[in-house]
């Protein structure tokens, strides 16, 4: 019989833990639960169990496998759906698998590259010449590069905050893009540090403006020996990537004391519409803070936190530091939208000492139970005595700011890169 209230919604597959790959993990599957003939649920999949587990949870319902073990392609697979808490079971149905993409792996990885490649060489230059960075490489409101200041600033202060807590002395950035999480580690504390990203521009970026060695890698098959390095960084690359967990495991294979790793907390339904959208180098992964529980349960200890607190406390300062006409303009606070419009009075009060004090909030507030938050950081110890009992320097929201680099115009035709300005 239909459920008489609520609706079983599917979360996307990453919130389960252990599930195997599917035969064609290149083919994400959508899942649809029919309950006497009528669909009443989704699943966004690419992975598969070859044990019946809980997939989804909302309004009091839960939908569990019946028959798992199934490949991708149009195949009825038998299903219940039954209460939460162990309730009877509500109906019997099937699942029909609908692939959403038909390309192989290799045909994805080559046009994300080359997505990649452009971004970072002709597609990520001014009309005078100057290298537009994806990370504000240049300094506290010195571009050019791309917007979001203040969400990027956070994302790396988490990482720079939790690098103080582990003993380690080499480091890997993992889709280090231009290598700049890579360029700061290293300037904070001291440590030799590596990078590695799909796209070949990229590392040429990193090594023109960092003078970092940077190699072009897959990261489902690192060219690495084991146990490389002692940290191994993957910042906001996972969701890009097809098969996460395997990317997890090269990480861990790689590195000899920790893999630290940061990702987006969004809407499943958002990581769904990307999927079928077929974005190139969109969001293709859900996570949570539960999301590396596998790890756990394999004798890996792992520690999550949440970041990028929802919170007025550092999007409003995070808007009036960049002063962007059309954000403030979109702002849904009248303060921003007043402060916009006299954009050398938001810019003189919110500096680097304010802006950087209220930033620092970020980690408390997001840390409060219940709070809504947008992104999730964690650390997977592989050798838990690395984790220091004190910090080995207290790390401010100023550093990062204060992190900067000279202008380039990148190396496109075979020339040294060009340095200027501050």
């Amino acid at each position: 019989m239909q459920p008489s209230s609520g609706r079983v919604t599917f979360f996307s597959h990453d919130v389960v833990r252990g599930w195997a790959v599917a035969e064609d993990p290149a083919r994400p599957a959508e899942v649809e639960i029919f309950a006497d003939g009528r669909p009443i649920a989704q699943l966004v999949a690419n992975r598969f169990d070859a044990e019946a587990h809980a997939f989804g949870q909302r309004d009091g319902l839960a939908g569990f496998m019946a028959q798992p073990g199934f490949s991708l392609g149009p195949s009825p697979v038998s299903v219940r759906v039954a209460l939460a808490g162990g309730g009877p079971a509500l109906t019997d149905g099937e699942a029909v698998l609908q692939p959403l993409s038909e390309r192989p792996v290799a045909e994805h990885l080559a046009e994300l590259e080359a997505w990649l490649d452009e971004r970072f060489s002709t597609g990520g230059v001014t009309e005078d010449g100057i290298y537009f960075a994806h990370q504000p490489v240049y300094g506290f409101r010195v571009g050019p590069s791309e917007a979001n200041w203040y969400e990027r600033y956070l994302i790396t202060y988490s990482i720079m905050r939790c690098l103080a807590g582990i003993e380690f002395s080499s480091l890997l950035d993992a889709g280090g893009a231009e290598g700049y999480k890579a360029a700061l580690a290293r300037a904070l504390f001291g440590c030799a540090v590596t990078s590695g990203d799909l796209s070949h521009q990229a590392c040429l970026r990193a090594r023109e403006l960092y003078g970092i060695d940077s190699q072009r890698v897959d990261l489902h098959a690192l060219p690495h020996d084991d146990e490389s390095w002692d940290v191994v960084l993957a910042s906001e690359t996972l969701e890009h990537v097809f098969d996460h967990r395997r990317v997890i495991d090269e990480l861990l294979r790689v590195a000899r004391s920790a893999v630290v790793i940061t990702v987006p907390h969004e809407s499943p339904e958002h990581v769904a519409m990307t999927v079928k959208a077929n974005e190139i180098h969109g969001h293709i992964h859900y996570f949570d803070t539960e999301s590396f529980d596998a790890w756990r349960e394999r004798g890996i200890e792992v520690v999550c936190e949440k970041i990028l607190a929802t919170s007025n406390w550092t999007a409003l300062p995070g808007q009036l530091m960049e002063c962007v006409p059309e954000v403030v303009a979109s702002s849904g606070s009248r303060i921003v939208r007043t402060l916009g419009r006299h954009p050398g009075l938001a810019r003189a009060l919110f500096g680097k000492r304010l802006t950087g004090s209220l930033l620092e909030r970020d980690p408390r507030l997001a840390a409060r139970p219940g709070a809504p938050y947008r992104g999730v950081l964690a650390v997977l110890y592989k050798d838990p005595s690395a984790r220091r009992t004190k910090p080995s320097r207290r790390v401010r929201m100023r550093d990062i700011l204060d992190f900067r680099t000279p202008r380039i115009r990148p190396n496109l035709d075979g020339l040294p890169p060009r340095r200027f300005g501050p």
